[in-house]
């Protein structure tokens, strides 16, 4: 300390200043960059939860009920007796059956689970549009409380049931990976925020110090100069003057003091 005091004596106090300013910005730009590395890890967290688990279980949700609608309109359509809006019904249908099919690619690109679950999801819901195939003949035929039995969940062959709990499985397991993310940013954020507590607690001592000793490297000289101006005043002509020689504010100080004492 007490070298580093005699050199900041040696500067003006401008430059001491300067000195301490580029300091204090160097401890600020060290809390940034520390911090910076898991501020990206958060923001890759977060876009995978958008862009993995969010997605695929909106996805999966979407297709619950794409299979709820579907299986309401096949029992609109099996009541229905107007050929136009039987025709609607049909039409309504295929679309629904368009849709589930655009929910199994969007869960094949971003469910992160076992892809085995979103491929039978797929067969279950082929084997649907057959049963409901088979039905519609049957209605077709005049066989309308055999179709009617054929879309309760009990019928013989329904894969519905099945579907239902699978879509319930993918949505759960969705669910899982978002709170798995969630639960890491959470750790993330505490584990960082810890981390810069400390960083920003040692800058502020480390700037503290600094600015102890750039007080002191200030106020000593200021303090030994004042003793000698008071010795002056007493009439004690024989002190030496020090700080004559520095370039710097208190050496004007102390050449000052020594035009006084001549």
């Amino acid at each position: 300390m007490e070298i580093l005091t005699a050199y900041l004596e040696r500067l003006t106090v401008s430059r001491r200043m300067l000195g301490f300013a580029v300091l204090a910005i160097l401890a600020v730009l060290a809390v940034g960059l520390s911090i910076f590395p898991q501020l990206q890890t958060l923001a890759e967290i977060n876009r995978n939860f958008y862009h993995y688990p969010h997605s695929s279980l909106s996805t999966a949700k979407d297709m619950q009920y794409e299979l709820l609608r579907m299986r309401h309109l096949l029992r609109d359509l099996l009541r229905e007796e107007d050929p136009e809006k039987r025709e609607q019904l049909k039409r309504e249908l295929g679309r629904c059956d368009a849709r589930f099919f655009d929910g199994v690619r969007g869960l094949r690109a971003s469910y992160v689970g076992n892809q085995q679950d979103v491929t039978h999801a797929q067969a279950l819901y082929e084997e649907l549009v057959a049963h409901r195939a088979v039905t519609l003949e049957h209605s077709r035929v005049g066989a309308s409380d055999a179709a009617r039995r054929r879309t309760f969940d009990s019928a013989p062959g329904n894969p519905a049931p099945l579907l239902a709990e699978r879509l319930d499985q993918i949505s759960k397991s969705s669910s899982a990976s978002a709170l798995a993310m969630h639960q890491r940013a959470i750790e993330l954020y505490q584990d960082e925020r810890r981390q810069a507590i400390y960083f920003v607690a040692g800058c502020l001592i480390m700037l503290l110090l600094f600015a102890f000793i750039l007080a002191r490297s200030i106020t000593l000289p200021l303090r030994r100069l004042r003793d000698i101006i008071v010795s002056l005043s007493e009439g004690k002509l024989g002190q030496t003057i020090p700080f004559r020689n520095q370039q710097n504010e208190i050496g004007e100080i102390g050449r000052g003091v020594a035009i006084l004492q001549d």
